[in-house]
This record gives C-alpha cells, structure tokens and sequence, in this order.
C-alpha cells in the first residue's frame, strides 16, 4: 500500500461539496510499464470512507521533445575566426528519452571525430546533455555550416552555425 500526503480542508460549512484533486502521488519503488491499481480513501476524525473504485494505471515517465540550446560566444548563428584560432561550438540538448546527438558539417554527417575536428557529449541527468564540436586551429577547409541534430520519439531539432575562417 502506497500512503500519500494527507490534505486538510478548513472553513468546512454545512452542505457544502468539496473536492480535492491530487495530480501527482510520488510512489517510489514502482515498476516502469508495469499496471498498478489506486484505489483512494477518505479519512477523518470520525471515520474512514469505503475505498473509491479502482483506477488502474501503467507507471510511465514522462516523455519531452528534443530541444537545443547553443551557447555560443558570439551574437547570431555565425562564428568568424582567423586561420589557426580555436572554435568551440558548445550546445545544451534536453528530452526524454534522451535525445539522439548527431554533428554534421554542410549537411553530411560527422562519423568519426579526429584531433583537428572534436566532438564531446555528456549525460548531465536522463534528460540534459552537454555537447560541444571544437576545432582546435582552424583552417579554410573549416568554413562551412556546423549543425548539431537531437532525436528522440517524439521529434527532431536542430541548429546550424556558420563558420568563417580568414586569412591564410
């Protein structure tokens, strides 16, 4: 048996209806997908109330739509740096289920990261993450738009920033 919190209502007056809506019950210790039955009782100082009907339901976290926020150093969407300056192109992705991250450099997608092109991502709860794509000396090659994709079940996001090396 899960016992909630217990409410009290005061001013009670003679022939007056009152109702109570309890929209959460935090019950710790319950199963994922699995189907519980709730049933809710009144109680008093004069008694306790028969037990309602049951109500059952199928313990499910919430899920969230992907969403993504660069924190990028500069106004807009666009970095401009000289050839062999760093660039740091660093996001905050939410959802739940935890979203899908993907990097990708004038639309095709970056597999595998190397020492000149970086990538990192990091779990900060079930449903933030951290990443950031970082380019330690940039070059010409460098130029191009960057776009960082989150996917989960119920959608997918995503923003681009504009890279702009000058000089050699």
């Amino acid at each position: 048996m899960i016992k909630a919190r217990e409410y009290t209502v005061k001013e009670i007056r003679e022939g007056a209806d009152y109702k109570l809506r309890v929209s959460a019950v935090n019950a710790a210790d319950l199963d994922e997908h699995q189907m519980y039955e709730f049933r809710v009782k009144a109680v008093n100082e004069i008694g306790e109330s028969e037990p309602s009907l049951p109500l059952n339901v199928v313990i499910q976290d919430d899920e969230v739509p992907p969403t993504i926020k660069l924190r990028l150093s500069v106004r807009g969407d666009t970095i401009k740096v000289k050839a062999g300056e760093p660039v740091n192109i660093p996001a905050d992705v939410t959802g739940l289920p935890m979203p899908k991250i993907e990097w990708s450099k004038n639309e095709t997608v970056i597999e595998k990261p190397t020492d000149a092109l970086k990538i990192t991502k990091e779990e900060v709860s079930r449903s933030e993450a951290k990443t950031e794509l970082s380019i330690p000396k940039a070059t010409r090659e460098d130029k191009g738009t960057y776009t960082v994709t989150a996917s989960n079940r119920l959608g997918s996001v995503f923003r681009n920033v504009h890279v702009e090396v000058y000089g050699k």
